[in-house]
């Protein structure tokens, strides 16, 4: 788990503050069970559109404003799951009939990200071609006999063709030495299933990036969008490593 300090900062946002209590202005929304609830019985919990529009830019932007610190230090905690947790926070002062306590509720939804484990440590295995390298591998790894060499940057870690599954299971041993993970026995029989019913032959035949994200998700697409956040920040790096290498070799 990566250093959270900057929490505090979060629950003293003055920002953060003034979001929840424009939000706890509304009673309706707060009278179904869930947040997602708010989309199914709209017309219960808004009388117009404006007035709908209206909550729902002020929950999307207090749950950004909330999540931002946490991307800038490469947390992602899902989205989804913090709004359910902000909906749920905000419905429960007001169904006390409380006072709305503004930092109360930052507290409560900080403490909820520990205990239901919204960020835990996860490797994304890619064959490096989905991103649009299809070269880099050829002119990274001149030989297929080369497979225990490996370029890492602060959350990748790049194989070249494994040629092999075992050669493939060492490399995610190796990533998972790298990012310091607890390593376990990885289970070839289960890596050979997937190969032959999920068509993962990739795994092998092609060089792999292997990125760490401390994250959880509530479904495929949010998943990908924490991906997508972290290979932005890189992708510009491997092609200058490609343009380094392509000038080397010219030179010689």
């Amino acid at each position: 788990m990566r250093s959270t300090d900057f929490v505090s900062d979060i629950k003293n946002n003055l920002k953060l503050h003034k979001a929840i209590k424009n939000i706890s202005e509304f009673d309706k929304p707060f009278y179904v069970d869930t947040f997602e609830s708010i989309f199914i019985q709209e017309n219960e919990c808004f009388k117009d559109e404006p007035e709908e529009k209206k909550f729902l830019g002020l929950f999307s932007n207090l749950v950004n404003s909330f999540l931002e610190p946490y991307y800038k230090n490469k947390l992602f905690p899902s989205q989804t799951f913090i709004c359910d947790i902000f909906f749920l926070e905000i419905k429960k002062q007001k169904t006390m009939g409380s006072i709305i306590m503004e930092k109360c509720i930052l507290d409560n939804v900080i403490n909820s990200i520990e205990v239901y484990n919204l960020l835990e440590d996860t490797l994304v295995i890619h064959p490096l071609a989905d991103f649009g390298f299809q070269n880099v591998g050829r002119s990274l790894y001149f030989y297929k006999g080369i497979a225990s060499i490996y370029f890492s940057f602060s959350d990748f870690i790049i194989f070249p063709q494994a040629n092999s599954l075992n050669q493939a299971l060492k490399n995610i041993e190796t990533a998972m030495k790298h990012f310091k993970l607890p390593t376990t026995n990885l289970s070839k029989k289960l890596f050979e299933h997937y190969q032959k019913s999920r068509d993962t032959k990739w795994l092998i035949n092609n060089p792999i990036i292997i990125h760490q994200v401390t994250q959880s998700y509530e479904g495929y697409y949010e998943n990908q969008v924490f991906i997508v956040k972290q290979l932005e920040r890189h992708l510009s790096l491997l092609y200058l490593i490609n343009s380094c290498y392509a000038n080397i070799r010219n030179k010689v």
